[in-house]
């Protein structure tokens, strides 16, 4: 890549395309050059540059070792001048992964061992290893209950929220298993401080095997977490006065993500400027206080009389059996024509609305099938644009749109290639192709069917 001004610098982008070993490899010499060890409680092991593009891409590269950073301003002087430059943030237990993971050399490496040594499994419990207060709306037994009868005190609304460990449990004894989603290790829990609008930008049908997450702006999220949770807070807050609707498999699925949203809003009233309306706030259905706001139902409820700018249909069908219905395919098709898409409302700066479809490609004629499928006449397609599809196969094929060579992983460090072949080999290729490729095949074969065919006992 051509040479850059140090503020200007990046992480080349075939550094994102590598396997794990070149990572390694990549984090470790620019460590080398310009990285710090300190020896004090926890431990800090922090990169350092005058470029934060370049130590947000380190912090993505570091996430996908399953190491946790942060990075913060410093104030300083250089030739007796005001200077102003970048720290990225490693200590505690994620210190002590870098250490094993990373190769430093020389005493700065030595230095680093001995600091990862000191701390290695001492507690400590950093703000993402944290539940953010308002998980207390998903207890089954009360507080109060717990306080008596577990010994296990949740009274408190800490800063950072309730630590992993005390949440776990809770969801151990309750068997809770909307605690237990929200305490899964893949997910770091940080406080919203602000959303900026970044622009207008087309989005993307979302199709990917479901334990995947995404890195949106320096946010590790799963794809409904990203698009039915924070993107419909961010929207709000941004044009307060829209209108979202979501539709799921199950109305209490859906009225979750209405929930995640309303509270969120509530929660960071100090940080956001859209408001609840106190008249109407019910968890399926709210508004703000300058008449957008969100409604969420199943695919068999109604969603009459609620217009939407924006529709985010996420998992429209729940299980294969249900994909393997006909009739309940067709239930999905007929509330997609005859309810959903008749609520739609034109944005004031285009003749269209915008529709988000998520979901598991169980069956080559389920909704997003149907769509793709749709032929719109040239005449009608400033009014109906074309459908846009995003689909990131487990183990990459030609023209992969993050750039992987076939037979690649989609997430070597969670699902080593070694592990999808031996999925893949326990599992009917049915399944493999549209749980993990997301291209769906029908069962009876694409070309040849089980038909065509008959015994024949001797060849003359």
């Amino acid at each position: 890549m051509p040479p850059a001004r140090s503020p200007e610098k990046r992480v080349p982008e075939c550094i994102f395309k590598a396997g794990r070993q070149d990572l390694v490899d990549f984090l470790g010499a620019y460590f080398n050059c310009d990285g710090t060890v300190t020896n004090c409680r926890d431990g800090v092991a922090e990169y350092y540059s005058v470029s934060r593009d370049l130590l947000s891409d380190v912090q993505i590269l570091l996430t996908r070792l399953g190491i946790y950073s942060k990075i913060q301003p410093k104030k300083g002087r250089y030739n007796g001048k005001p200077h102003s430059s970048w720290r990225l943030l490693i200590n505690g237990q994620d210190l002590v992964t870098f250490a094993d993971s990373i190769s430093v050399l020389g005493t700065k490496g030595i230095k680093l061992q001995e600091v990862a040594d000191k701390v290695r499994g001492r507690r400590h419990f950093p703000e993402y290893d944290a539940i953010p207060n308002g998980w207390q709306q998903y207890l089954k037994l009360g507080k109060g209950w717990h306080r008596s009868h577990t010994k296990v005190r949740v009274d408190k609304k800490y800063a950072q929220g309730t630590a992993r460990h005390i949440v776990q449990k809770i969801v151990e004894i309750e068997n809770n298993e909307e605690l237990r989603k929200l305490c899964n290790p893949d997910l770091i829990w940080e406080r919203v401080v602000k959303i900026d609008p970044g622009g207008v930008a087309e989005t993307y049908d979302i199709e990917v095997e479901s334990t995947h997450n995404f890195i949106a702006e320096g946010l590790v999220t799963h794809n409904s977490e990203l698009v039915s949770h924070w993107f419909p807070v961010w929207l709000l807050d941004l044009f307060p006065w829209a209108r979202i609707i979501l539709g799921s498999y199950q109305d209490d699925y859906a009225a979750t993500w209405g929930k995640k949203v309303r509270n969120t809003i509530q929660a960071n009233s100090d940080q956001l400027r859209v408001r609840i309306s106190d008249d109407s706030a019910a968890a399926n259905l709210w508004s703000t206080t300058e008449g957008g706001g969100m409604s969420s139902s199943g695919t068999s409820g109604s969603v009459t009389g609620k217009p939407a700018h924006v529709l985010i249909i996420d998992d429209p069908i729940k299980s294969r059996e249900e994909a393997e219905s006909l009739t309940y395919r067709n239930k999905i098709w007929d509330w997609w024509t005859g309810t959903a898409r008749t609520r739609l409302n034109p944005l004031p700066w285009a003749p269209y609305s915008v529709v988000i479809v998520m979901n598991t490609r169980w069956h080559l004629d389920d909704l997003p099938g149907r769509l793709l499928a749709r032929k719109v006449d040239a005449d009608l397609a400033r009014y109906v644009p074309p459908w846009k599809q995003y689909k990131l196969p487990a183990i990459a094929l030609e023209n992969d749109p993050l750039g992987r060579k076939p037979g690649e992983a989609l997430w070597p460090e969670k699902y080593p290639l070694e592990l999808l072949y031996a999925i893949k080999g326990e599992t009917s290729i049915y399944d493999w192709e549209s749980e993990y490729q997301q291209a769906p095949i029908m069962k009876a074969g694409n070309l040849f069917r089980r038909e065509f065919f008959r015994p024949i006992e001797v060849l003359a």
